[in-house]
C-alpha cells in the first residue's frame, strides 16, 4: 500500500494537517503547546503558556474567585483556561405564568408582570487577573 500520491510532477506526500503551517519545524518541536503547565521559578503554581510566552494568567487565582463568588450564590455557566461566566439568579418560566394567568381568568397576569419586571439573571465575567 502507498502513503503518497504520484501526481504530474513525480510522487508527493499528502500534507500534513495535524500541523500548523505558520511556523519552522525547529520552533514547534521546542516549544509545548498552549495549556497549564507549572511555572519554572514556582512549581507549585500553575501559569498559562500561550506557546510562545507565559502569561500572567494564574490558575489558582481564578479558582479562588470561583470559590468566592459561589459563596455569594453565583453558579458557573461556563469556564474557559482563562475566564469564567457567573450567573445568579434566574428568568420567570413564561410557559408556566401564561397557563396559570389563563386558568385565572387573568388574575395571574398582575402577578407575572411584576415577576417578568424583577426577575433576571446578573451575569460577570472572572479573570485571575
Amino acid at each position: 500500500m502507498r502513503l503518497y500520491r504520484e501526481r504530474e510532477g513525480g510522487p508527493q506526500r499528502p500534507p500534513n494537517r495535524a500541523q500548523p503551517p505558520t511556523q519552522g519545524l525547529a520552533q514547534r518541536e521546542s516549544s509545548p503547546p498552549p495549556g497549564w503547565y507549572p511555572f519554572p521559578t514556582e512549581p507549585t503554581t500553575q501559569r498559562y503558556w500561550d506557546g510562545s510566552a507565559w502569561t500572567k494568567t494564574n490558575a489558582e487565582k481564578l479558582d479562588a474567585k470561583i470559590t468566592a463568588l459561589t459563596i455569594q450564590g453565583y453558579r458557573v455557566e461556563f469556564r474557559s483556561d482563562t475566564q469564567a461566566v457567573m450567573v445568579k439568579g434566574k428568568r420567570p418560566n413564561h410557559v408556566l405564568h401564561l397557563l396559570l394567568t389563563i386558568f385565572t381568568l387573568g388574575l395571574w397576569g398582575i402577578v407575572w408582570i411584576i415577576l417578568a419586571i424583577t426577575m433576571h439573571e446578573r451575569r460577570r465575567i472572572i479573570t485571575p487577573a
